[in-house]
């Protein structure tokens, strides 16, 4: 098992406050020394790196799935380093226990026609996976994409232990309290961020994500520094008056860096079983 990616999905709020939210994994692992699979084979080193940096306190190492390069269909901030953060600023509405997001919905549907659309990736609708933690916004994909049946959109949950290609992920939430709900979950941002074995997207609200500072956070200065959000600004706005520099993407890597990995630093998590203080009902 991995105490470190999804933890047990527990309807009733009475049970998760008595502890059964814990699984027996995580409860074993503080009292016994587990013993780490140090070896991915999934994805390439830069796919893989964040979360073992910040996850896994830089313990995981690749098991040398060759470099592929960034798949054709999407203008790629960075060739050599196939993640992409896309910002986008339209508010999240919430329908009945769950949450959906039509600006995202819209942008989610432009990317992935984009790497449909061309045949230099090889990817086909099949190759591309959709993840978002909420119903509604699932809902909403589904029904913008009802014409690419292959492409699978389907919830972070449903996904684990499993991979595509490319994945695009959807994050939903934008608001000016920066509530984050069960986004708040690192582990279910673990499992999101390493499902694809060529290219991940990723769109959302830079200044709600911003506040959520175990994953999200983190993982917004990283992609700062590698110079991987796409546009052309030098700043990514992150709310109360903060500004994120955005690295310079020269053709080649800065003075002193010999390959994809820019060299920024990534604290690990202090504690790798804090639990979420998530506040939504529904996924």
């Amino acid at each position: 098992g991995d105490h470190r990616q999804l933890p047990p999905s527990v309807q009733c709020r009475l049970a998760e406050r008595e502890g059964l939210g814990r699984s027996l994994f995580e409860r074993l692992a503080p009292r016994l020394e587990p013993v780490l699979l140090e070896t991915q084979y999934r994805a390439p080193s830069a796919l893989a790196r964040f979360s073992s940096l910040r996850f896994y306190e830089a313990r995981v190492r690749d098991g040398g799935r060759p470099e592929s390069g960034a798949p054709a269909g999407l203008r790629w901030p960075r060739a050599d380093l196939p993640v992409c953060f896309r910002p986008i600023s339209g508010r999240e509405r919430r329908e009945a226990t769950s949450l959906a997001n039509a600006a995202e919905v819209l942008e989610v549907t432009k990317i992935v026609r984009g790497f449909v659309g061309d045949a230099r990736n090889g990817l086909g609708a099949a190759g591309i996976g959709v993840v978002t933690p909420y119903a509604a916004q699932a809902r909403a994909l589904t029904l913008a994409l009802e014409d690419l049946r292959d492409v699978e959109v389907a919830s972070v949950d449903a996904f684990q232990g499993r991979e595509k290609p490319v994945i695009v992920v959807s994050t939903v939430r934008c608001n000016t309290q920066g509530d984050v709900g069960f986004l708040a979950d690192w582990r279910r941002t673990n499992v999101a961020l390493t499902r694809a074995t060529r290219g991940v997207v990723v769109v959302g609200h830079a200044a709600t994500l911003h506040r959520e500072s175990r994953a999200w956070g983190p993982w917004l200065r990283w992609v700062c520094a590698q110079g991987v959000v796409a546009g052309d600004e030098s700043f990514l706005d992150v709310g109360g008056g903060e500004r994120l520099p955005v690295a310079a993407r020269p053709a080649g890597p800065p003075r002193g860096f010999g390959n994809w990995d820019w060299g920024v630093d990534v604290a690990p998590l202090s504690d790798a079983r804090e639990l979420s203080d998530a506040s939504d009902s529904e996924s």
